[in-house]
Protein backbone atom coordinates (compact mmCIF):
# COMPACT_ATOMS: atom_id res chain seq x y z
CA UNK A 1 0.00 0.00 0.00
CA UNK A 2 0.88 3.78 -0.17
CA UNK A 3 1.70 5.99 2.77
CA UNK A 4 2.55 9.45 3.89
CA UNK A 5 4.82 10.62 7.20
CA UNK A 6 3.06 13.20 8.68
CA UNK A 7 4.72 15.02 11.52
CA UNK A 8 2.04 17.42 12.78
CA UNK A 9 -1.36 18.57 10.65
CA UNK A 10 0.83 20.68 9.14
CA UNK A 11 4.11 19.54 9.10
CA UNK A 12 5.19 15.65 7.04
CA UNK A 13 8.38 13.90 7.57
CA UNK A 14 10.09 13.12 11.11
CA UNK A 15 12.41 14.73 13.45
CA UNK A 16 15.62 12.31 13.66
CA UNK A 17 15.01 9.96 17.16
CA UNK A 18 12.21 7.82 18.44
CA UNK A 19 8.76 8.04 18.08
CA UNK A 20 5.30 6.37 18.54
CA UNK A 21 3.94 5.57 15.53
CA UNK A 22 -0.21 5.89 14.79
CA UNK A 23 -0.82 4.06 11.63
CA UNK A 24 -4.90 5.38 10.58
CA UNK A 25 -6.94 4.85 7.20
CA UNK A 26 -8.24 9.01 7.90
CA UNK A 27 -6.63 11.40 5.52
CA UNK A 28 -5.49 14.52 7.15
CA UNK A 29 -6.22 13.95 10.24
CA UNK A 30 -9.80 13.72 9.28
CA UNK A 31 -12.62 11.13 9.86
CA UNK A 32 -14.04 13.28 6.67
CA UNK A 33 -13.51 13.00 3.10
CA UNK A 34 -13.68 15.72 0.90
CA UNK A 35 -17.08 15.93 -1.28
CA UNK A 36 -15.23 16.81 -4.19
CA UNK A 37 -17.57 19.82 -4.93
CA UNK A 38 -16.40 23.28 -5.55
CA UNK A 39 -17.48 24.48 -1.97
CA UNK A 40 -14.75 22.31 -0.28
CA UNK A 41 -17.15 20.84 1.87
CA UNK A 42 -15.92 17.65 4.11
CA UNK A 43 -18.32 14.68 4.58
CA UNK A 44 -18.31 11.43 6.18
CA UNK A 45 -15.36 9.20 5.06
CA UNK A 46 -15.02 5.48 5.17
CA UNK A 47 -14.93 3.77 8.61
CA UNK A 48 -11.33 3.35 10.54
CA UNK A 49 -9.74 -0.41 8.88
CA UNK A 50 -6.80 -0.30 11.38
CA UNK A 51 -7.38 -2.10 14.18
CA UNK A 52 -7.51 -0.19 17.54
CA UNK A 53 -4.12 -1.85 18.74
CA UNK A 54 -2.42 -0.04 16.01
CA UNK A 55 -3.60 2.85 17.41
CA UNK A 56 -2.97 3.27 21.03
CA UNK A 57 0.37 4.89 22.94
CA UNK A 58 3.14 3.06 22.51
CA UNK A 59 1.61 0.16 20.57
CA UNK A 60 4.31 1.10 17.60
CA UNK A 61 7.77 3.14 17.41
CA UNK A 62 10.48 4.02 14.94
CA UNK A 63 13.74 5.26 15.52
CA UNK A 64 14.41 7.79 12.92
CA UNK A 65 18.26 8.30 11.74
CA UNK A 66 19.37 11.28 9.90
CA UNK A 67 18.80 11.00 6.24
CA UNK A 68 16.75 9.12 4.29
CA UNK A 69 14.93 6.41 5.83
CA UNK A 70 12.24 3.75 5.06
CA UNK A 71 10.35 2.60 7.96
CA UNK A 72 7.87 -0.18 7.40
CA UNK A 73 5.50 -2.21 9.63
CA UNK A 74 3.39 -5.66 9.51
CA UNK A 75 0.31 -5.15 10.28
CA UNK A 76 -2.52 -8.20 11.38
CA UNK A 77 -5.90 -7.31 10.47
CA UNK A 78 -7.32 -8.26 13.81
Amino acid sequence: GMYTLQYTLELKGAKVGKHNVYISTETDGHSMAPSGNDEGEWVPGEPEQVPDKYLADGALTADVDAGKNTINFDLDAK
